[in-house]
């Protein structure tokens, strides 16, 4: 897996949903980040999940902290 290009806030996704309030704000807030090891971060539980196929939509699965990445 390549290296983002950035790390965006969910509600700063293209075609945010506004109805969606958990994690919208994890990037700004630190909770989420990338690392070499996990790659997209949580930092209280580790390891997020991806939620679709080209790997732009993640999250927690635990505590629904989440991102949108831009690739390069």
């Amino acid at each position: 897996m390549k290296r983002p290009k950035r790390l965006l806030d969910i509600a700063d996704m293209p075609n945010y949903n506004p109805k969606v309030k958990n994690g919208a704000r994890s990037v700004s807030e630190g909770k989420i980040f990338w690392t070499e090891e996990n790659k997209v971060t949580c930092g209280e539980h580790g390891a997020c999940l991806a939620l679709n196929s080209d790997l732009t939509i993640w999250r927690c699965p635990l505590c629904h902290e989440g991102c949108f990445v831009v690739w390069e």
